[in-house]
Parts: C-alpha cells; sequence; structure tokens
C-alpha cells in the first residue's frame, strides 16, 4: 500500500512538473508569435549643437527600440548622415536598408555591421524602396534620379529615361500600384511622373510645376492618394494619381512634408510640415484641424502610428526630438533625442 502511495505521489508530481513546463513553454511561444511589439526606428541626422572641426561631435544616425522605451539603441557608424530607412524581410532573413550621404547601406546582423552597396556614383541616397512584389529589385532616390537594382542591392543603373533633368530627376517618394506591378509613381520637384516598366523609363503624370514632398496611398481604398507639397499644401486623388484635387481646408501651413494615413479607419490622416504643428482630418481631407498639443508651430519630418494601437502616434521634429501620444494626437511629450532632428520614423513588426 505505501508503494502504491508513493508511487501515485511521484507521478503526481511528474505530472504537475510537466503541466508546469507545458505552460510556460506555451506561453512564451504565443507571446513570441502573437504578441511581440514592433520595434521602433528613427533616424537623427543633425543636433542642436551642431558639428565643430577637431571635436568629438555627437552622435547621430540610426536609432531603435520597443514602442513603449524611454532608452534607444544607436545602430551602425556613429555620425554617419542618414535620410531614410527601409527593412526588407523578404531576403534572407531581417536586412535594413538605409539610404545615406555615402549612398545606400546595408545590414543582415540588425545592425552590427554594414556594407555599402552603392558606388561614387550614388554619393547622395535620399530614399530606398523595396519593390513588394519583387523583393530583388530596390531604388533609390537622389537629387541627380533614380537608381535601380534588380541583384537586392548588388549592383545599381540609372534609370532617368523621360525625366525632365535636374527638377524630375530630384526625386522624393516613390509608390507601388496595387493593381499593377510594373506600374510606379515617383514625386519630383516638378510634379509627379509615372513608369509603367518597372522603372526603367518614365512619363509626366500631374501636378506640374508642383514640388512633391510625399506620395501615400490609402491601405483601404484602391485608387485614393495622398500628396503632401511646398508651399501648396494637400492634394488627393481618387483615380491612382491620374487627377488630383487640393484639400486645404483648415491648414495655416502650406509646406507640408508628410501625410499618415490612419491603419484601421480610411477617413483619418494626419499631416505636418513646416512649422505646422500636427493636422488631423477626419473626412478624407475636406477639412483639417490643427490639433492643440506639444506640437504647435514646430516643424513636422515624420510620423509613424502604431498599427495596432492607433492611438498611439509618434512623430519626429526638425526642432528636435521624437515626440509620443497615446490619446490620438492630443498630446505629445519628447521621449527620447529632445536635442536632435529626428528625420524619419517608421515602425516594423
Amino acid at each position: 500500500m505505501a508503494g502504491l502511495v508513493l508511487f501515485c505521489m511521484i507521478y503526481s508530481l511528474r505530472f504537475m512538473i510537466f503541466s508546469l513546463w507545458f505552460l510556460i513553454y506555451s506561453w512564451a511561444f504565443f507571446t513570441f508569435f502573437f504578441l511581440q511589439e514592433p520595434k521602433l526606428y528613427f533616424i537623427v541626422n543633425a543636433r542642436k549643437s551642431g558639428n565643430l572641426i577637431g571635436r568629438d561631435n555627437d552622435t547621430k544616425g540610426l536609432y531603435v527600440g520597443m514602442p513603449n522605451a524611454t532608452t534607444w539603441q544607436h545602430l551602425g557608424w556613429k555620425n554617419n548622415i542618414v535620410w531614410d530607412i527601409m527593412i526588407q524581410e523578404k531576403l534572407e532573413g531581417k536586412t535594413i536598408f538605409l539610404a545615406c550621404l555615402n549612398g545606400v547601406m546595408q545590414s543582415k546582423d540588425d545592425g552590427k555591421t554594414w556594407k555599402i552597396l552603392t558606388n561614387w556614383e550614388v554619393s547622395d541616397a535620399l530614399r530606398i524602396y523595396a519593390h513588394p512584389y519583387y523583393p530583388q529589385i530596390l531604388y533609390t532616390l537622389t537629387s541627380a534620379g533614380v537608381w535601380k537594382s534588380t541583384d537586392a542591392g548588388e549592383s545599381w543603373q540609372c534609370k532617368n529615361k523621360g525625366l525632365k533633368p535636374v527638377s524630375q530627376t530630384f526625386m522624393t517618394s516613390l509608390l507601388f500600384s496595387i493593381k499593377n506591378p510594373k506600374h510606379l509613381l515617383a514625386g519630383t520637384a516638378d510634379g509627379i511622373v509615372v513608369s509603367k516598366d518597372l522603372g526603367e523609363s518614365w512619363q509626366t503624370l500631374a501636378l506640374a510645376g508642383q514640388e512633391i514632398h510625399s506620395l501615400v496611398a490609402s491601405p483601404n481604398k484602391v485608387d485614393f492618394l495622398f500628396c503632401a507639397t511646398e508651399e501648396n499644401g494637400v492634394f488627393i486623388s481618387q483615380d491612382a494619381g491620374k487627377t488630383w484635387q487640393s484639400r486645404n481646408n483648415g491648414l495655416n501651413s502650406k509646406t507640408i512634408y508628410e501625410v499618415v494615413l490612419h491603419p484601421q479607419n480610411p477617413n483619418i490622416a494626419y499631416c505636418g510640415g513646416h512649422q505646422s504643428g500636427l493636422y488631423k482630418t477626419e473626412n478624407c481631407g475636406e477639412k483639417w484641424e490643427l490639433l492643440d498639443n506639444e506640437l504647435k508651430g514646430k516643424s513636422i519630418k515624420s510620423i509613424a502610428i502604431y498599427p495596432e494601437k492607433p492611438e498611439i502616434i509618434f512623430v519626429g521634429c526638425l526642432e528636435g526630438g521624437l515626440y509620443k501620444s497615446t490619446n490620438g494626437g492630443k498630446n505629445f511629450h519628447c521621449i527620447g533625442e529632445c536635442d536632435g532632428r529626428v528625420w524619419k520614423v517608421l515602425f516594423v513588426p
């Protein structure tokens, strides 16, 4: 009898240990695959202190952390001038690409080591994109035109055919068509151009004479686009960029650098620009409201909305600082690099 009791006690203990191990393992598995928060990347490309010859200048470049972070990890070269970041996860694991003053850079180990992909011809890369349907095709935009790679950045070719010299070769943004993978729209210093052959050649499409800062497509409405311009505010298109209408009702500042759309509600968007503060629309740009918060009068270069929690908004300011709101933009506070010009903010799952 005593032996049977001992056997039952040992069996029960083993079962309890196994059950506890199973629960811990299951929770870890669930957390890793389903509850992980996205990472927040942002770029600082200047500081209020400036750069002095002979001085150990303050660190600039790429930073990363979690959305609820209060401290941030610097990645890459200490004083690199970075303009844009793109994360590519369709290649060999996660690959980080940077558009920099010294060309396009790449890291395949979460920013520990870096490689310059471009040669001396691409001296100032302003933007970097990967084609959403063909992951081996990359594009970098420069002040002298667009460069294309068909081998994940190993080699690059200039693709300026059809572009007006100087004005249209100064490209600022790129947008891929949802309907046709071969169609691309690009914002330039002289309107919007279109390519129907994956960027091999270009032709003028719309808004000639307008300096375009950014192009963005609605995640919910096919063919519905926004664009931000220099001195002429915001335009919308409801036919994939063929025609555009001004949407400036409520905007006091007409130099807008970026428009960001709500990830769940297609009617809501935010925009900001030169000494503008942050604006919000709840009716697809029919009317903009200046949000009364700590960003009033500040120049806003980049806006990022937390995909799963859209009431959380991050803003990069040119006067300095990465700002965060947890109530849909009603209030903001600086959460990092408050003396740094934050040029770009990006969420990555």
